[in-house]
């Protein structure tokens, strides 16, 4: 109700601007210059208001001193809390001397004491602690603090939970409601946001929900304020944090590091990266060396030689600014297994690509080479080994296959290699003498040991001793290397 006189008001919409959540005057009978100069809201949602009041019934709870007015405007400044809802002062003075006052500016601070400023034309203007403690004549500025000890009546309603929060990404499934218990008298419901929604989920419940489908990513804050028909309300503190939808991770290059190994590039491939694309290694930034950004579905980042001097496994995943965390990918740090293609698997005799046939002997080229070698499971038998060659024998179990599948060691496995259902040894010689070499290759059917028939250089023979002409000399492997 309009008391008469001029009067101060106090509003509070949601945040769309549409809703009234409440209005209520602040004002006496009297006093054509009251009115409010400064707004403060704490966080949790008590509405802090001041200015000057120009009437002695102007609303008081718990005030300084009485009204004393006096000089043209005949107005003392005042400060006026209210509760969450309100509809209820917390605390409500004045703050002035004989002559005029008014309050023009006020701050809060985090423990919810208030700082107010304002003009004052009194020589008796209340001082407490103060640096200037008369008045220098005329109007003078003053600036107060007000501690906020004042006891709140608990509310007759009981929560539980107090507070509930929820996550949204977007293009995702909207948040599932939550809900509230609430014991005590009946009471009304009213949220500061349109985004909020409640609902009577039964007797002595609430059902609390979120539309963010409007929201841009960030963090936003608002309650739900339940107004019993007497007493102090209650409020439930919503916190809803909007995400952007997560990049996603799809490739770590190179997934394993050797032991020991120096400084490495890793490269992550993905989609949805931007240029401020954050890389995080057990979920915290990576800041040891800068990720740079290639594109939106690559980013590469230098790992120093320190993060390989042990064991270990890094977890990776991406995040951009105000988005959801991607999927985790891993690079491990260890011994290095068995490293080969099935580019490098070629025909003993020629070093010549293509399918592998049972019986044949094929050279594996690659690095940290094993062997214990597999074709299909079936153990392949050694004819030499080296960390970066292999000479074996492909079994003839294989026979009829059209693909074979290479094993070395515990964990190397190539794609799976053609194979020709024909069972076939290839040797090579040299012939004509020791002058004009000639190489020929040929097919051979049986199931006899390798044999090379060739004229040898005298160097390659041993002993100083040089074969005779068109000796026929066995080698019980080939392919170990150029020199054969």
């Amino acid at each position: 109700m309009f008391p008469g006189g001029g009067s101060a008001f106090l509003a509070k919409f949601d945040s769309t601007m549409q809703n009234l959540i409440y209005a209520t005057y602040l004002g006496g009978s009297s006093g054509v210059y009251t009115c409010a100069t400064s707004l403060a809201v704490s966080p949790n949602g008590s509405a802090f208001i001041a200015g000057m009041a120009g009437s002695a019934d102007f609303p008081q709870q718990n005030s300084l001193q009485p009204f004393r007015g006096g000089g043209y405007t005949n107005t003392d400044g005042f400060v006026t809390k209210f509760d969450p809802s309100g509809s209820t002062l917390i605390y409500s003075t004045f703050m002035g001397g004989s002559n005029e006052e008014g309050v023009s500016s006020m701050a809060l601070d985090p423990k919810g004491n208030v700082f107010v400023a304002g003009a004052t034309a009194s020589t008796d203007f209340p001082v407490e602690n103060a640096f200037q403690a008369t008045s220098g004549g005329g109007y003078d500025g003053f600036m107060a603090e007000i501690s906020d000890n004042t006891p709140v009546s608990p509310s007759p309603l009981a929560l539980s939970p107090g507070a509930v929060t929820f996550q949204f990404v977007q293009g995702g499934i909207v948040p599932t409601p939550l809900t509230v218990t609430v014991t005590g008298p009946s009471f009304t419901s009213a949220v500061s946001d349109s985004w909020i929604a409640v609902a009577n989920a039964a007797t002595g419940t609430l059902s609390i929900s979120v539309n963010p489908s409007t929201l841009t990513p960030g963090t936003y804050n608002g309650t739900v304020t339940l107004s019993p028909q007497a007493g102090t309300p209650a409020t439930i503190a919503v916190s809803l944090n909007v995400l952007a939808a997560a990049p996603t991770l799809s490739s770590v290059t190179p997934s394993l590091v050797g032991i020991g190994s120096n400084d490495t590039v890793i490269t992550l491939d993905g989609s949805g990266f931007t240029s401020q694309s954050m890389l995080l290694v057990y979920g915290e930034p990576w800041q040891q060396t800068p990720v740079t950004f290639v594109d939106s579905g690559t980013l590469k980042v230098t790992f120093p030689k320190f993060f390989f001097s042990n064991q270990a496994i890094y977890p990776f995943s991406v995040q951009n600014p105000q988005s959801a965390v991607s999927n985790v990918l891993s690079l491990t740090v260890g011994q290095l297994g068995p490293q080969f293609t099935a580019a490098t698997v070629l025909n003993a005799a020629s070093f010549a690509g293509g399918p592998v046939a049972p019986g044949e002997i094929v050279s594996i080229f690659g690095t940290n080479l094993d062997k214990n070698v597999t074709f299909d499971a079936i153990p392949a038998t050694l004819a030499y080994f080296s960390p970066t060659q292999i000479n074996v024998t492909v079994p003839y179990q294989i026979a009829g296959q059209t693909t074979t599948l290479l094993l070395i060691g515990q964990l190397a496995n190539s794609p799976p290699l053609p194979s020709t259902s024909r069972h076939q040894r290839r040797d090579f010689c040299r012939s004509s003498g020791w002058k004009g070499h000639r190489n020929v290759v040929r097919d051979r059917l049986r199931s006899t040991h390798r044999c090379r028939l060739a004229a040898m250089p005298a160097p390659s023979i041993g002993d100083g001793e040089r074969p005779a002409r068109a000796s026929v000399v066995c080698r019980d492997r080939t392919g170990s290397g150029a020199g054969g």
